[in-house]
């Protein structure tokens, strides 16, 4: 069935289907709710411009060649450790910049910071 006669519901669950029934894995990095509510309101698909089929046709022989498929959307299962950790350390690196910019931990405790007559203190 084309995208443009899919509903999301529809769309995610065929999505979900072909990555079971073809041993692949959704890619951690992809947001599969927006991309399935981004590709019903396009009408095609959003990673090969005017393709009117997702899963494409290519998405398998993809996967087996370069490991993903062109969108990034299904990727093998070993690959999968890798790139999830590999989310992992830039997710936690984007939350400790975060904190090191609003002067909160990644836990939500504040950093250490003494005011200003207690560092004078602690320098003597």
């Amino acid at each position: 069935m084309r995208i443009n006669q899919k509903t999301y519901w529809q769309l995610k669950l065929d999505i979900l289907e072909f990555a079971y029934s073809n041993g692949l894995m959704i890619h951690p990095d992809k947001d599969l709710d927006g991309f399935c509510k981004r590709t019903v309101e396009d009408g095609h698909c959003i990673c090969k411009d005017q393709e009117l089929y997702c899963p494409c046709d290519t998405a398998i022989l993809d996967c087996r060649s370069a490991g993903h498929c062109t969108c990034r959307l299904f990727i093998r299962p070993d690959l999968y450790k890798g790139v999830l950790e590999s989310s992992r350390a830039r997710l936690q690196g984007r939350e400790n910049e975060r904190a090191r910019k609003s002067g909160q931990s990644i836990r939500g405790r504040p950093l250490l910071s003494l005011p200003e007559d207690k560092r004078a203190n602690s320098r003597r």
